[in-house]
Parts: structure tokens; sequence; C-alpha cells
């Protein structure tokens, strides 16, 4: 399929500025402006500055390396695709994930912090990049109140999740990252034969935009799932996209479609047996487009009955890459468990 790193970040906050909430939307952003400033030799940035450059600053024709891994296109990859599902996109999925973290209370002085950061495809050959660019944005701070005040920390730890949880991160300096094909890493997962009932936990926004409603508001836009059909085929589609666009060895749109009907399917012999999903409104803000962004979607759990053993693997890599939109910012993610409740 496609070639992924899994790292944990550890972060110390050093002030009591810290905003609360979401964090997602803000660690994607921090991350670009540091990245931007190594990567692309347009950049603004220079030595001893306070403040990042913002995305405005950057010139949309730019070939730089970052333009190519943080706001892919077929353009700027030299790319042309064909066929479903990512062949009439222009835009294409950018190749990293952030896992947010979770608060438990108000992050002040001396807090550490972990977040999940997942690297796709050519974002793997940027590892030491990532963990400068990290370091830089924990120099220029982290946003609050539109910027007015920052709240600054330092990169304490960095683990590889694909190497047992290893440090790899001394004196400023990053170690060898775990590389594994995606499907590898979910090799050796086997569906229970007496596992009856699968559990979902989604755990940040889910964000499915209805693009046929009429509504103005927001939220109101948004679907959710209505049975493990819904669910299973947004897993399908986003992993086929990252497929496509960044693996070895896309099978071409045919199979793709065959599979699809395969699981398709399956997935409706599966019963729902609880839905409690609830819409959330949640704004972000885009550094890029230095305007307020909406991060809307749909949490909660749900329960289903059936035989899975043709999903798990297809369940595991979701867990990884998230689904839905905006998931560099953290939408999309969830976990499930399989149980015998016979």
């Amino acid at each position: 399929m496609f070639h992924i790193s899994k790292l944990q970040f550890e972060i110390e906050l050093l002030d009591d500025s810290a905003p609360r909430g979401y964090w997602g939307s803000r660690l994607r952003g921090g991350f670009g402006d540091g990245l931007r400033s190594l990567l692309c030799p347009k950049s603004l940035a220079t030595k001893g500055e306070t403040e990042p450059k913002t995305g405005q600053q950057h010139a949309n024709d730019c070939e730089c390396e970052f333009q190519k891994i943080f706001k892919p296109t077929q353009k700027t990859l030299n790319l042309t695709l064909a066929g479903s599902p990512m062949g009439g996109s222009s835009n294409l999925p950018p190749p990293f994930v952030i896992d947010p973290p979770v608060f438990t209370g108000y992050p002040a002085k001396g807090a550490r912090i972990i977040f999940g950061f997942v690297a796709i495809g050519p974002m793997c050959d940027f590892i030491e990049e990532c963990v400068k660019a990290f370091r830089e944005f924990g120099r220029l701070g982290i946003e609050r109140d539109e910027g007015r005040i920052r709240s600054h920390f330092v990169l304490t730890d960095v683990r590889d999740q694909l190497n047992y949880g290893r440090s790899v991160y001394l004196d400023g300096k990053v170690g060898a990252i775990r590389r594994q094909d995606v499907g590898e890493t979910v090799r050796d997962l086997r569906a229970d034969p007496a596992a009856t009932e699968l559990s979902v936990w989604f755990r940040t926004n889910v964000q499915i935009i209805d693009k046929e409603a009429k509504s103005r508001n927001p939220v109101d836009r948004l679907k959710d799932f209505d049975g493990f059909w819904s669910f299973a085929s947004q897993v399908a589609h986003r992993t086929a996209c990252l497929w496509q666009v960044y693996g070895d060895d896309w099978h071409g749109q045919a199979r793709y479609g065959e599979e699809k009907n395969f699981l398709g399917r399956a997935s409706r012999e599966i019963a729902t047996i609880e839905k409690r999903l609830q819409k959330k409104e949640l704004w972000g803000h885009s550094n890029e487009r230095e305007v307020d962004k909406g991060l809307h979607g749909f949490v909660g759990t749900m329960k289903f009955a059936g035989d899975f053993s043709p999903f798990v693997h297809l369940l595991a890599i979701g867990e990884i890459v998230h689904i839905g939109s905006e998931t560099p910012s953290g939408l999309g993610q969830y976990s499930f468990l399989l149980q015998n409740v016979g």
C-alpha cells in the first residue's frame, strides 16, 4: 500500500499562557510555519525572528519541497492520476496526520503534553525536518487570542511508535525512525472468529460535508453514519485515496471497484445495534488564509453485530490515518474494539 512512520511527541510548556480547547489545528498550523521556514527557499523567515510567516507570504506558484508535502496537488507532485478515487481531483490528501492531545486539566507552565504524528509516503523522507519544525514551533509559540499572546514550549522527547515506542531524541538530534508499509503494520491483527460485536469510538470530530444540503448552518450540512456500510465505505475511501497517491502498487480502478463492491455487500450484512452520535461545532484558525476555519463534525459511539473478518485490517488502517476531512488537523480519529458478547 503506502509507507508510514508513526511518532509520539512530548513537549513541556514554558509559561501559563497556553490556550485551552482543541489543539489539532494549532499544531498543524505551527508545524506548517516551522516546516515552511526549513523547506521553502522563498520563505521570508530569517534567523532570530520572533513571528512566523503566514501562508499568504508563501508564493502560490512556489515549487519548493514544502509545497509538495504540506499541500500537494497533482501538478506539484507531477502526477497524472486516472480513475477513482482521486483521478479527477487537483488537490491531494496531505501526507501526514496529527493525533491531538487530550487535556484533563488546564495546560499550565511545566505541563508535559503528548500528541501523535503519522508521516505518510513522501513525508517519511522529511522526519528530521518534521522534528526541527516542531522545535521551531515551540520557539515561536502557540497562538492564543488571535496571536496577541503566544505560549512557548520545548520539545522534550520523540518516540518511534513502530519500534516499541523507543525514544529517538537526544540532545536536540533525532535518530533513525522506522518506516513501514501500513499493510505490514496491521498484518498480524486477526479477527477473533468468536467476536460478534464491534464498538467504535469517534474521538475527534468526523467531518463529512453533505454537498447537497441547502442549509447555511455549517453544522446542519454535516453527514453522520446511519450504519456500518456508511462507516466502512468512508474508511475504504480514505485508504484508497492515500494508496492511489502515495502507494507503489496501486492496483487500478477496475480492481478498486471490485473490492469496493465486495466490501459494500459484506458491510450491508452487519447490523447496527447502537448509535450515539452528536454533531459538534468547533472552530480552528487557518494560518495560510488568516481566517477562522470550521472544524465541525460529529463524535460519539456506535455498536455493530456481524462478521467483521473482512474488515479488521481496513479498520486498523483507518485508526492510523483517520477518516473524513481535515485529518491533518486531527479530525476523524477513532478507535474500535472487537469482542464476543455471547
